[in-house]
């Protein structure tokens, strides 16, 4: 698996280059053989479930479901694990349970 899979690309903020973990979206990290996701989320400013470890992703929960259910659509026979928790370094905590609806 991929540690903070979906920490690809985010937030504008410089300090982002340390909290930044994977150098391909989570597509390419599928089709690498990466069976085992890690993804940490909190609520975003506009009310969306984003991925995030202490800064938010430009990468939103239902994206990397979708992006799941596309590859497992093409590949049947595959597993995906996701290890999801909320991401309780990030400035916004909190966590709607409304958003995850």
């Amino acid at each position: 698996g991929t540690h903070n899979s979906a920490c690809f690309e985010g937030s504008s903020n410089p300090a982002w280059q340390w909290s930044r973990t994977q150098q391909v979206p989570i597509p390419i990290q599928l089709r690498m053989g990466i069976r085992l996701l890690d993804l940490r989320v909190c609520s975003s400013s506009a009310g969306k479930v984003v991925c995030s470890h202490f800064f938010e992703t430009s990468c939103s929960l239902e994206q990397v479901l979708r992006e799941v259910e596309e590859f497992l659509r093409q590949y049947p026979t595959e597993v995906v694990l996701i290890d999801l928790r909320r991401d309780t370094s990030t400035s916004s905590m909190q966590l709607d349970p409304a958003a995850l609806r």
